[in-house]
């Protein structure tokens, strides 16, 4: 198994790091493993085999060889998220770490969004192509990825100007656009 540093990875963590405060970073940074180590697990528990491990800035990219079927692409989609804000939960019920709390809660919450490549963007691709031809699938996933990251960037611009809340939303709906350009160029 390979394991791959994006370099934009570096860039994006070391803006994140100067940007907010370490306590925020190792928060989310545990979130973030904690959610691509539930993908892992429950791809192996279910027979898939890794490749490639690429980290990214918005969390790990699992290379596998063999295909899973639409229902457990959608389970192994939403398997992640959803352990996220079941410790959100778990955090906030024990009066734990607010940082932890708002990590798991916000990555959890935004993963779930439809966007692709998103997980919640995957699961709406296994629905999808469980139901019709894997093109049209495609496109409609695209169309509704498209439109959410739109009101997704609205969303990011009124937090940054309006509420004076910070970029990282924008900066996360940038990321998130540049990442839909492969979808669009494979499915040409």
């Amino acid at each position: 198994m390979k394991l791959i540093l994006s370099p934009a990875t570096v860039f994006y963590w070391g803006l994140f790091l100067l940007l907010y405060h370490d306590r925020t970073l190792i928060a989310f940074i545990s979130a973030v493993v904690v959610h691509e180590l539930t993908h892992l697990i429950i791809m192996w528990l279910f027979g898939g085999k890794t490749t490639t491990l690429i980290i990214t800035p918005m969390g790990l990219t699992i290379e596998r060889s063999g295909l899973l079927s639409h229902q457990l692409e959608f389970l192994l989609s939403i398997s992640a998220p959803i352990c996220n804000l079941l410790l959100a939960a778990i955090y906030a019920k024990y009066n734990l770490n607010l940082c932890a709390i708002e990590a798991n809660l916000s990555f959890g919450l935004i993963n779930l969004m439809p966007i692709y490549p998103l997980d919640g963007g995957k699961a709406l691709l296994a629905i999808l192509q469980a139901v019709t031809s894997s093109s049209k699938a495609t496109r409609i996933s695209q169309i509704i990825s498209v439109i959410f990251l739109v009101l997704f960037w609205i969303f990011g611009i009124a937090i940054a100007l309006v509420l004076n809340g910070g970029l990282s939303m924008l900066m996360l709906s940038i990321a998130l656009f540049i990442s839909i350009a492969p979808m669009q160029r494979s499915n040409k």
